[in-house]
């Protein structure tokens, strides 16, 4: 939905929350990965952050970009 590039640039030390040891987006910890999100991640049942996400907003933001 955005550039994987974009995430690179999130500095996990302004978080309030405190990661031992440190995390990153390229090293968010053990077995993890930081990506953005896609539209089949909106059927793959993480609902959890999808359900911010409705098939509207799919279709006004990213449908123009397929034609």
């Amino acid at each position: 939905m955005y550039s994987p590039e974009l995430l690179q640039t999130l500095d996990f030390s302004l978080s309030r929350a405190k990661f031992d040891p440190p995390i990153s987006p390229s090293e968010p910890g053990e077995a993890l990965i930081v990506r953005p999100l896609c539209p089949a991640d909106y059927d793959k049942g993480d609902k959890g952050i999808c359900c911010l996400i409705n098939k509207s907003f799919l279709q006004r933001f990213l449908e123009p970009c397929f034609f």
